[in-house]
């Protein structure tokens, strides 16, 4: 999945474009604290601290709380999952499997392209 989300990411043709990636929740978060991101997009399924972990972290963090972030939500996700989701703070979602103009879709609302 991951590499799917960064070949759409690729293929936007932005030049100010740096995408970093990771495998798991808490290095998301170490990676967050270390530099400025304009965007986060993360699974709900990931190894480690849970997306709602995740999310509870990134908005107690003053740097991070106005982080926009997209959240990929479980093949199957329901109305309470995504109410869950926005509840988290999340600035926009899609649900698996998802087309990739649906997410484009959502990347570009959030940023603003």
């Amino acid at each position: 999945m991951r590499t799917a989300v960064v070949q759409l990411l690729l293929s936007c043709n932005r030049s100010d474009l740096n995408i970093d990636q990771v495998s798991n929740g808490a290095d998301a978060l170490r990676k967050l604290q270390s530099r400025h991101y304009d965007l986060m997009i993360a699974d709900t399924v990931m190894p480690g601290i849970s997306a709602a972990e995740l999310m509870h972290a990134v908005r107690q963090d003053d740097k991070l709380k106005s982080l926009p972030v997209i959240m990929l939500l479980a093949v199957g996700a329901n109305k309470k999952d995504v109410l869950d989701a926005v509840a988290l703070g999340i600035s926009g979602f899609v649900i698996k499997p998802f087309k990739p103009d649906q997410l484009q879709v959502q990347i570009k609302k959030v940023l603003g392209w």
